[in-house]
């Protein structure tokens, strides 16, 4: 993603997500900050909405939409 969006491994980014899948959702919950650590990430949230520069990704069986921005 960070590729597609044109950023450098350095920038700091803000993720946002959604997903309908409970067990992600869990997942995400109990690793929400590992993930955040690890992307460099500012802000790792929940999306209200679905932004339209989001990617569709799969984890596991489970539909995830992800956007980022650079902070």
């Amino acid at each position: 993603l960070r590729k597609d969006a044109n950023l450098e491994i350095e920038n700091h980014i803000r993720i946002r997500y959604s997903t309908t899948d409970a067990e992600v959702q869990t997942m995400i919950a109990e690793w929400g900050d590992l993930i955040r650590g690890e992307t460099l990430a500012d802000a790792f949230a929940a999306a209200t909405e679905v932004s339209p520069a989001a990617k569709s990704v799969n984890i596991g069986d489970a539909k995830v939409s992800v956007a980022i921005e650079k902070v």
